[in-house]
């Protein structure tokens, strides 16, 4: 599959108590074509751009791409469209719930 686009999209929920931020979030190969994929990475603490770094982790596992440089630069040099963004405000359980039924799509 040759990749042309890769979109991610995070939900981020702050724990104020323990000042600790959470996401997941939801890789997209070639948006909006015949080929697509989405990917989702479940609930998992992380600072306010990790979900960058964690998608470049399961794109490597799922053997999408294969670098040691950031995925910004990885894109860059392949020509890739790189589009992400993150929505705060979410809380655990909204997290949880889509994590949950993510799943159940998939069984």
């Amino acid at each position: 599959m040759k990749i042309e686009t890769i979109d991610i999209t995070a939900h981020e929920y702050f724990d104020k108590i323990n000042g600790n931020t959470y996401f997941n979030a939801n890789i997209y190969i070639n948006y909006n074509s015949p080929d697509a994929l989405k990917i989702h990475i479940p609930f998992e603490y992380g600072h306010s751009n990790q979900y960058i770094q964690a998608a470049l982790i399961k794109l490597k596992k799922l053997n999408y791409i294969n670098t040691e440089r950031p995925l910004w630069e990885y894109c860059k040099e392949n020509n890739i469209a790189l589009r992400r963004q993150k929505i705060e405000g979410f809380k655990e359980r909204e997290l949880k719930q889509q994590d949950k039924e993510l799943i159940a799509l998939t069984l």
